[in-house]
């Protein structure tokens, strides 16, 4: 049985508490490699 991830966050937890979004996973997104999908960085084009 095969396992697809369809989304996933990457967070930032800094010291103080805070936590920032820094990447989303899109499962219908094809990277550079021409791999499809990956984790896309917030305020990436």
């Amino acid at each position: 049985m095969e396992t697809k991830i369809m989304s996933g966050e990457i967070y930032r937890v800094h010291s103080n508490g805070y936590s920032e979004l820094v990447a989303i996973y899109n499962a219908d997104y094809q990277n550079k490699n021409g791999l499809q999908g990956a984790f896309k960085k917030i305020g990436e084009k």
